[in-house]
């Protein structure tokens, strides 16, 4: 069964067409963790589970995609609301999008 915390920012990236895959820990428990945009090539991957900052209060506890001051502290970031780490892939996903799209069009006009 999926954490409630992470059904949320799952639904929220697939309603939005954000690529990311969920993964399960081998015995099938709640220690589900979103992996964005893949596994493979990680940004940033989400958990909420009883060792996670945030657990408790049904937060979520990202690595990747951390503040300049969050870096410095720790490596990872807790107590985020689904709507806190959707922002930050949100805005990471639409950066570098709108990137590969103008340069394609870029490549176009070349023609």
């Amino acid at each position: 069964m999926m954490h409630y915390s992470i059904k949320t920012l799952a639904d929220m990236l697939s309603d939005h067409c954000i690529p990311f895959e969920v993964t399960t820990d081998a015995d099938g428990n709640e220690n589900n963790q979103i992996w964005y945009p893949s596994k493979e090539n990680k940004v940033c991957d989400v958990i909420c589970h009883k060792y996670s900052y945030g657990y408790e209060q049904g937060l979520l506890e990202i690595m990747g995609l951390l503040t300049e001051n969050e870096s410095e502290i720790d490596s990872v970031a807790g107590w985020l609301t689904p709507e806190d780490v959707f922002e930050r892939i949100w805005r990471h996903w639409v950066e570098n999008h709108t990137r590969v799209l103008i340069t394609m069009k870029d490549e176009e006009s070349d023609y």
